[in-house]
């Protein structure tokens, strides 16, 4: 049986919802990957 966020009682949105935690997944691994590409290794590589 899979639950959905609101049957587990998890908030959708507000300071500790769902949505927020997601955005802020997207965003940080967006920021993470630009980061990479800019420098030309990825984070934590010996090479940098």
């Amino acid at each position: 049986m899979v639950l959905t966020a609101k049957e587990a009682g998890m908030d959708l949105t507000g300071p500790g919802g769902l949505l927020k935690q997601l955005t802020k997944m997207v965003i940080q691994t967006a920021l993470d990957e630009e980061m990479s590409e800019h420098l030309g290794y990825d984070k934590h590589d010996p090479a940098g």
